[in-house]
């Protein structure tokens, strides 16, 4: 999608988003690297805050698949981005390493995204695509709230269910959202539940894509620099905590 024709108002929230991200990430470099005493950041504040955000970013990067051309190439180079901060905070900080970060499931659900959207052309060729697209966006939501504490061993469905031990045992487990009791990560997304927020954005954006005051509101924003941000945002992903981890170091030595 062209510049022109992107849905900037997309890009602006996104944009708003990562600025949110920036200083959460920010604070906890200073609360659990430099030991700083901020009281109210390990309660139910910051927990609220964290999840806006990474709910946020999932459901847009979800709304966006369909946009340009390349998208399974898109999905790898995000994926090869979160193995790479993997392999340096495993190897550099293991104390604060990142496995099956957010990036590493962006990437992974790309790969799966491209087949829903095949399947999607297939099945809308034979009943009709509103009725179809909004059944799914309904059943990605239900999904999602029923599988939202599936990382903790239950889900609701329909009513809260313990899921047997024996799922969660191993990365391989781990990586589809059955952690393995050793497992840690300060950073996990696993693709359960994301992947129903994820896919609920792509239809999301199938339902209002011939909607022209929806797409004409989109497309017009108000703050240029922050759409501007939101447009690059894995680029500023990626530098951002390196840049925060030096920034903390020089407060921890002028301390």
């Amino acid at each position: 999608m062209a510049v022109s024709n992107r849905l900037q108002r997309i890009d602006e929230i996104r944009g708003f988003t990562l600025i949110s991200m920036i200083i959460y990430h920010f604070l906890w470099d200073l609360r659990y690297i430099a030991d700083f005493d901020i009281g109210w950041y390990e309660g139910t504040a910051s927990n609220v805050w964290q999840k806006s955000i990474c709910i946020t970013f999932i459901f847009i990067s979800g709304f966006c698949f369909s946009f340009g051309k390349k998208r399974l190439k898109r999905s790898v180079i995000i994926f090869m981005c979160g193995a790479l901060i993997s392999a340096v905070t495993v190897f550099l900080m293991p104390e604060n390493r990142v496995v099956f970060g957010i990036l590493t499931f962006l990437g992974s659900a790309g790969f799966i995204t491209v087949l829903f959207d095949k399947l999607n052309r297939i099945t809308v060729s034979k009943i009709e695509e509103d009725t179809f697209n909004l059944t799914m966006l309904i059943g990605m939501i239900l999904l999602f709230i029923s599988f939202f504490n599936v990382n903790y061993g239950y889900i609701y469905f329909p009513k809260k269910t313990l899921l047997p031990k024996y799922l969660y045992d191993g990365y391989f487990m781990t990586f589809f959202g059955f952690p393995d009791p050793y497992f840690f990560s300060t950073d996990y997304f696993a693709i359960f539940p994301w992947i129903f927020l994820y896919l609920a954005g792509y239809y999301t954006q199938k339902i209002i894509k011939n909607n022209n005051t929806v797409i004409k509101y989109l497309m017009n924003d108000r703050f240029r620099f922050i759409t501007f941000l939101g447009r690059n945002s894995l680029i500023i992903y990626m530098v951002h905590q390196p840049v925060l981890y030096v920034v903390t170091l020089i407060i921890m030595k002028m301390g």
